[in-house]
């Protein structure tokens, strides 16, 4: 994947953590309200959004450590 799109990958990542923290929020504080939990299910919930959107931005981002760094195309090769 050329450098140019390393931004909108990066903007997409924060937008899934952020979306899945709310959606944990929110599910809790639904399931709060109907089974009179609070604020249990709310913090159990919003922690599952949270741990779920980060394991879904790393996957995004594509972050492997085997992997080595992107180079460009222009740059010379090293030779030892």
């Amino acid at each position: 994947m050329s450098n140019q799109y390393k931004g909108l990958i990066g903007i997409g990542a924060g937008n899934m953590l952020a979306s899945m923290i709310i959606a944990g929020f929110l599910l809790g504080w639904i399931l709060d309200t109907l089974f009179g939990t609070a604020p249990w299910l709310m913090l159990l919930c919003s922690a599952l959004g949270f741990i779920g959107g980060f394991r879904r931005a790393h996957i995004l981002a594509g972050i492997k450590e085997d992997e080595p760094p992107a180079r460009d195309d222009d740059t010379p090769e090293k030779k030892p």
